[in-house]
């Protein structure tokens, strides 16, 4: 008898879950002539899915990081979907928003690579709350600016610099800047990003950056 009442309070709380879920998304359907609301759709898609597969398995961790994401999105997306009402936010942004969905969609059947999951959570929140402090820096008007990062190393010229978003585990070039050192520079959305120098065979450590539309010195050193 208590172990079925048990269960039967864990649908429950899975249930009235999903439909927070569902809720603080509600208003965001397809719209063909705005990609913004495509994103939006599929990211309350993943975050329902991946809420339903976090509390089936009960880790108090996942959980925690599940919370976490979800309560920056709901800032995030509800100041990006106002802003979309009457303007459009650029590429890069854009990309940024759909590849921290894909990342989050991989692990709702991967659970239990239980440090993987909460580490690809972790960083996705990282990304929308500096996403988030770029825009609080000057109200919306910040959501399309783009920050110019420079890179420098202090031994050598020569070296070519990449990034990706943090939660990418895999070796993947997503942006690559557009000279070698000590000339590379590159324009980026506000992000959660990873950053490193190349050159021949040699490949430098990872870092994790952040950037915002208001960080005060976008130049990055290597001791290279």
């Amino acid at each position: 008898m208590i172990k079925y009442k048990t269960e039967k309070m864990k649908k429950i709380t899975l249930t009235c879950c999903s439909i927070i879920v569902l809720f603080l998304f509600s208003s965001y359907t397809v719209k063909e002539d705005n990609d913004f609301y495509e994103i939006a759709f599929k990211t309350q898609q993943t975050l329902t899915n991946l809420t339903e597969s976090i509390y089936s398995n009960g880790d108090t961790d996942l959980k925690k990081s599940l919370n976490s994401l979800e309560n920056s999105s709901k800032q995030l997306f509800k100041i990006l979907g106002d802003y979309s009402e009457t303007n459009e936010i650029n590429l890069d942004y854009l990309n940024g928003l759909s590849n921290s969905q894909k990342a989050l969609e991989k692990i709702i059947n991967k659970l239990e690579d239980k440090e993987k999951s909460i580490h690809i959570m972790n960083d996705v929140t990282n990304d929308y709350n500096i996403k988030l402090k770029s825009i609080n820096y000057g109200i919306s008007s910040n959501i399309n600016v783009k920050v110019n990062v420079q890179v420098r190393t202090l031994k050598e010229y020569g070296y070519y610099a990449f990034v990706k978003y943090s939660y990418d585990d895999e070796y993947i070039k997503r942006y690559e800047f557009n000279n070698p050192t000590n000339h590379a520079e590159r324009d980026l959305a506000p992000g959660y990003y990873i950053i490193w120098i190349e050159k021949g065979d040699y490949k430098s450590k990872e870092r994790k950056i952040e950037i915002t539309s208001k960080s005060e010195d976008n130049i990055i050193y290597f001791e290279e």
